[in-house]
């Protein structure tokens, strides 16, 4: 494609971050995929900044991060046993659920647990951060999950994940958390972006009939949904249902979401 020198830029980065799962040790030359007898110098990680790990002696699995408006980076995922972001280190017999902050040079700013009754029941952890730079979190569990000061959500049904959302300060204090949908079938969200306006939308696939605000989605096999969110209240503003009710060979997924400076959305996913 020409572009005239006054045309815009198609992408304008002044950094990349970069997180993902590790089994063993690996230099960070490694990590960006360089030659494995590469040593992690100069050379070898030109344009690292700084990377370091976290360490748990059974699970530490992150899934999201994003960066506020002061260059604070967010992180949220799983973990198990005894896992230390630099500060007290969390502790969880079984899978749980984990949000952390980093100040720009990686140092610990805060970490937070948030249990789970059922012990395989956490995943699929999301954030995204407001204009204000508060958090909001997502993800499934099973049976019921702990916010902490004796607020606790229960799945819609016993037999299905159920799917929370949650409202952070930026100190990591709770506003709100909310069941994203009830119902008897089965929702995950896969993405979530906030907007300027300071709302949040979240993208995913459900199975079966799920009811988002006053809205029910149903779907004979796997369908893709929209979902946008006050964000001063968690109530759902509005949702769209991406595939046909009644279709039994097609399957949708939500997979990523964007929002730019206009509102626009933008959606990516699969579909067989």
């Amino acid at each position: 494609m020409r572009r005239t020198p006054s045309s815009p830029p198609l992408v304008h980065a002044t950094r990349v971050l970069a997180l993902g799962a590790l089994l063993g040790t690996a230099s960070c030359a490694q990590v960006l995929g360089l030659d494995e007898f590469q040593d992690c110098d100069a050379d070898s990680c030109s344009g690292v900044v700084w990377a370091k790990s976290f360490e748990s002696h059974e699970l530490v699995f992150a899934e999201s991060v994003r960066v506020d408006s002061k260059g604070n980076i967010l992180l949220s995922g799983i973990f198990q046993g005894t896992t230390d972001f630099g500060g007290p280190p969390l502790v969880s017999s079984h899978n749980a659920f984990f949000f952390a902050k980093l100040k720009p040079d990686g140092s610990h700013v805060f970490s937070r647990g948030l249990s789970v009754a059922d012990s395989d029941g956490a995943l699929a952890s999301r954030l995204s951060v407001l204009p204000d730079d508060s958090l909001v979190l997502s993800g499934s569990y099973a049976e019921a999950i702990d916010f902490g000061s004796g607020v606790t959500l229960t799945a819609p049904t016993a037999d299905e994940d159920g799917c929370f959302v949650a409202r952070f300060l930026s100190s990591s204090e709770l506003i709100w958390s909310h069941n994203l949908f009830t119902g008897t079938g089965r929702l995950t969200v896969m993405d979530s972006s906030a907007t300027h306006d300071g709302d949040v939308v979240l993208v995913g696939f459900f199975d079966g009939e799920v009811r988002l605000g006053s809205s029910t989605l149903t779907t004979a096999s796997r369908d893709a949904f929209i979902v946008k969110l006050d964000g001063e209240t968690g109530d759902v503003r509005w949702n769209l249902h991406l595939g046909g009710p009644e279709a039994t060979m097609t399957t949708i997924e939500a997979m990523a979401v964007a929002v730019d400076r206009d509102g626009n959305i933008v959606v990516g996913g699969r579909f067989t």
